[in-house]
């Protein structure tokens, strides 16, 4: 929300609503990001993401995705 009076702004040139744009677009470039990994690549490449459970050294379990090839 803009200042009711431009002596309160805070920043005279810049945009108010930059938190909120920045944010969508780190959210929209997630979203990008997993269409492509997840729908995108396996696709053109010929694969399919297997989900394989895994522990670390320290006890972690990890969840990995391994790339299988169409038969």
């Amino acid at each position: 929300m803009a200042p009711d009076r431009p002596e309160e702004a805070v920043y005279e040139n810049t945009w108010c609503a930059i938190a909120p744009a920045v944010s969508v677009g780190i959210f929209v470039g997630g979203a990008l990001y997993w269409l492509a990994w997840v729908v995108v690549l396996p696709r053109v490449g010929d694969y399919k993401l297997v989900p394989r459970q895994d522990v670390l050294s320290d006890g972690t379990h990890v969840t990995v995705f391994d790339k299988v090839k169409h038969a």
